[in-house]
């Protein structure tokens, strides 16, 4: 598992450390992550894929590299439909069973 990491906002950054002077703008690449958010029902497990994205760059002095993440509201309308199809699912589940057993 990965170390904490403090969730900063890019115009934190900037202001804070003068991102944009730091990186050498023509060395980035972009990386991705997927996590998971599982809900555990019994023995029924379901789990929407939840993508992150990083911008990184190579510093313009020394040797270093600095990430940023660039997930935005956009990143995860297919994993934010999902779970809301989920939970519509558990809705009319429990709905059912109320009915069932009144």
């Amino acid at each position: 598992m990965a170390p904490p990491t403090p969730i900063i906002t890019r115009d934190e950054l900037d202001r804070v450390f003068a991102l944009e002077q730091r990186l050498d703008q023509t060395n980035c690449v972009i990386r991705s992550l997927t996590q998971h958010n599982c809900v555990f029902e019994g023995g029924l497990i379901n789990c929407v894929p939840f993508k992150r994205l990083f911008r990184e760059c190579a510093l313009k002095q020394g040797n270093g590299r600095l990430r940023v993440e660039i997930t935005d509201v956009n990143t995860n309308k297919e994993a934010n439909e999902a779970t809301l199809f989920l939970r519509a699912q558990d809705k009319l589940r429990k709905q059912a069973m109320k009915e069932q057993n009144d």
